[in-house]
């Protein structure tokens, strides 16, 4: 079906100004139905899997999920978007009709409460690229590639008044080891990567 094909062409890195796909999303559009009277399984809105796959396809789309095709608001939409097309399709029971299917409300139904909650499509986090070499930090913390620091065991009142000599105590300490999202003065710095916000980069 055009909405999966869609998808599978964000998941290939596609993005929605490319040409093919801008195609896809015209024909989704144009191919929509009427709502929840739509009794064609050739259409989006008469066949409940091809509404799932094209929910799913335009929450996904990259670079920004879509809201509209052209002028068609796709989930407001009065008389036929996605939260009408549902909501006029639940039974009292809870459930929901699935045209063109037989016997199966259960799964029908899991589809529509998907639809219908926008924030379990969303894109997942892309990976940056891996520092080269040269863009590395010359040197890393570790316990043993760590010095040593010397501190001073503050002289005592009574002693200073009294002329004892206290020998200074030379202590060894390791930095604390960095916890996620917080930087340290020993935190490594790596190179921004384009777009990334997380508070360790940079």
């Amino acid at each position: 079906m055009t909405p999966s094909g869609i998808v599978l062409w964000t998941m290939a890195g596609r993005q929605s100004d490319n040409a093919n796909v801008v195609a896809s999303y015209n024909w989704v559009r144009d191919n929509w139905g009427a709502g929840p009277g739509e009794g064609s399984s050739a259409r989006v809105t008469g066949y409940t899997y091809a509404m799932f796959a094209a929910v799913k396809a335009l929450r996904l789309a990259r670079p920004n999920p879509i809201d509209t095709i052209g002028n068609f608001d796709w989930y407001n939409d009065p008389d036929r978007g996605i939260a009408h097309t549902l909501t006029s399709r639940q039974r009292a029971d809870g459930g929901f009709n699935t045209p063109n299917y037989t016997n199966i409300d259960g799964l029908g139904t899991q589809w529509a409460l998907l639809m219908l909650a926008g924030n379990l499509f969303a894109q997942a986090p892309r990976r940056c690229p891996t520092p080269t070499p040269s863009a590395r930090p010359s040197t890393r913390w570790s316990p043993s590639t760590t010095a040593s620091r010397s501190t001073s065991t503050p002289t005592s009142a009574s002693s200073a008044t009294s002329g004892t000599s206290m020998a200074t105590a030379t202590t060894t300490s390791t930095p604390p080891i960095p916890t996620p999202g917080r930087r340290t003065a020993t935190t490594p710095r790596w190179p921004r990567c384009p777009g990334c916000t997380r508070p360790a980069c940079g």
